[in-house]
């Protein structure tokens, strides 16, 4: 493909996102309303992960719609989000703690 680009990874500022595995939601712990409120679709636990997947419609008139998962080692927190949309992809790592 030579039109797809390539990127180094890199590192970031960390974010930080509440999960609430009870209300099935993740929520961007800065906003404290319901604008970056995402709900977990599906919630499955698989070989010691915990598989959380949803989608995000984006915004209205525009083709940015996404879908994504999370899955997350029990045993150690670790974490990896994909996410994947109209010619897109991320990958991200990181880690969960309790809260």
């Amino acid at each position: 493909m030579k039109d797809a680009r390539r990127s180094r990874p890199r590192r970031s500022t960390a974010a930080i996102s509440l999960v609430n595995v009870g209300k099935k939601t993740i929520q961007d712990k800065k906003a404290g309303d319901d604008t970056r409120k995402s709900q977990i679709e599906s919630l499955k636990q698989v070989d010691g992960k915990l598989i959380l997947q949803g989608a995000e419609q984006g915004r209205e008139g525009v083709r940015d719609g996404y879908g994504w998962t999370i899955a997350v080692m029990e045993d150690t927190g670790q974490m990896v989000l994909t996410a994947s949309g109209d010619l897109v992809a991320v990958a991200a790592f990181g880690a969960c703690t309790p809260y």
